[in-house]
């Protein structure tokens, strides 16, 4: 009966009397009343046409994303994702019930958070290295504890007179959890690896209004010591500027 349902649903082409038929045969297999109803639903659903185009021009040009409008590029990546992890989530914590395919949506979620804090890590690498007169290059793999342990080193260095280590602890316990969830956020993208071994199998639920609450004081330190490291690297330039 199902099967049925689905096959309709994915196999029908647009024609109104090709799904009637289709219907009444499924119904006639299974022995049950399928509402006839499902037509008009059916026949609503957006379907592939000749010169579809994701490029298409648009009269809304308020919709028009740019790619190279802003400079900082890792900014912009880092602040998007963010953006789209906290959309998602906004979205689920705003219903009422469960029915807002949140089973569904903290995969993404997951990872759109796991590769924000990853993009910020290693744009806080590589402009304090130009602070510290250092490889701006920053490591070229996905392990965020790996990442903030060089980032670390980095903060630290630049507010070594500070007293308060509390930050940069809370920071270093989240993105652990982060890590032993999903260390290279593979998970958070298939079900399986390559070998087909289930992924994530250590984990059964997750809360998100803890999720939500813990990552925005961990995105807002990371932005904030970003901003820290680009305000430094300002007054160096204007200095070196003055000197040459």
């Amino acid at each position: 009966m199902l099967g049925e349902i689905g096959n309709i649903l994915w196999l029908i082409n647009r024609s109104t009397l090709h799904i009637s038929a289709m219907l009444q045969n499924a119904e006639m297999k299974s022995g049950s009343r399928i509402n006839m109803d499902i037509i008009e639903d059916i026949k609503d659903l957006p379907w592939p046409e000749e010169g579809d185009s994701i490029f298409a021009p648009s009269n809304n040009y308020k919709h028009n994303a740019c790619f190279h409008f802003v400079h900082n590029k890792m900014n912009l990546y880092a602040d998007g994702y963010l953006y789209a992890a906290e959309t998602l989530i906004d979205s689920v914590i705003s219903s009422a019930d469960r029915v807002n395919y949140i089973d569904a949506k903290v995969y993404p979620i997951l990872f759109l958070y796991h590769h924000h804090v990853e993009l910020r890590l290693k744009d806080i690498i590589s402009k304090g290295n130009s602070l510290l007169d250092k490889d701006d290059k920053f490591p070229q793999h996905h392990d965020i504890y790996e990442l903030w342990c060089v980032a670390k080193k980095i903060i630290c260095k630049i507010n070594e007179h500070s007293k308060d280590k509390q930050p940069v602890n809370a920071v270093e316990r989240v993105i652990k959890e982060l890590v032993k969830i999903d260390r290279d956020a593979m998970g958070y993208r298939y079900p399986y690896d390559k070998e087909g071994n289930l992924l994530l199998k250590d984990i059964n639920n997750l809360n998100l209004d803890s999720l939500c609450r813990t990552m925005k004081k961990i995105t807002t330190f990371l932005d904030a010591v970003g901003e820290q490291i680009y305000v430094y690297l300002d007054y160096k330039q204007d200095a070196e500027s003055n000197f040459m």
